[in-house]
């Protein structure tokens, strides 16, 4: 039996007598709880100079999980008629006083691991993780900033890392539901 087993086996023998400590959210967790909504965005992609710039529309689902300890992202874009969707769990690491989290798309077959800080008087979010370019196969490095303009209205860029300099390629600007709409509505 693996340990994951054992201890799920232990905690549903051990009746309502375990108390198992439960991490409380520190102020770092306001940045995750921040985001949390329903995000209609403007998409606008850039592929190089001289390129036009591809827009598109996004919409994105950020909630609050574990008792306000982590959030989860499901994000969707369409760029003409190129569907895309992404998935991210994002946390606060206090050990190494850095946020950490995962994202999946439909474009990689491998998850890619986030880490960054959070400017709390800016509101940025900026996060950096190594990626692999499906045209080249190299890795690249990536740097997404979210920015909270203000409750209702984001930013959100990714750049690739060059020895160059930042080279921007893709830009959102969403603005928050006011009210949730319903499901088939």
């Amino acid at each position: 039996m693996n340990i994951l087993a054992a201890s799920a086996a232990f905690l549903i023998l051990s009746g309502p007598a375990v108390q198992l400590p439960s991490p409380k959210p520190t102020k770092e967790h306001n940045a995750l709880k921040a985001e949390a909504g329903v995000w209609e965005g403007k998409v606008k992609m850039f592929l190089g100079p001289g390129a036009p710039v591809i827009e598109g529309e996004s919409l994105e689902t950020v909630t609050t999980v574990c008792n306000g300890l982590h959030s989860t992202a499901s994000f969707k874009m369409e760029i003409g008629t190129t569907k895309f969707e992404g998935h991210s769990v994002i946390g606060y690491n206090p050990r190494k006083k850095e946020y950490t989290g995962t994202w999946v798309d439909t474009s990689t077959v491998t998850p890619t691991l986030l880490t960054g800080k959070y400017d709390a008087d800016k509101k940025i979010m900026t996060m950096l993780s190594t990626v692999v370019d499906a045209a080249s196969g190299q890795e690249m490095k990536q740097k997404q900033v979210t920015t909270l303009v203000d409750e209702n209205t984001k930013k959100f860029e990714i750049f690739f890392v060059t020895p160059q300099g930042d080279v921007k390629i893709l830009e959102i600007n969403a603005k928050k539901r006011k009210e949730q709409k319903k499901a088939g509505k």
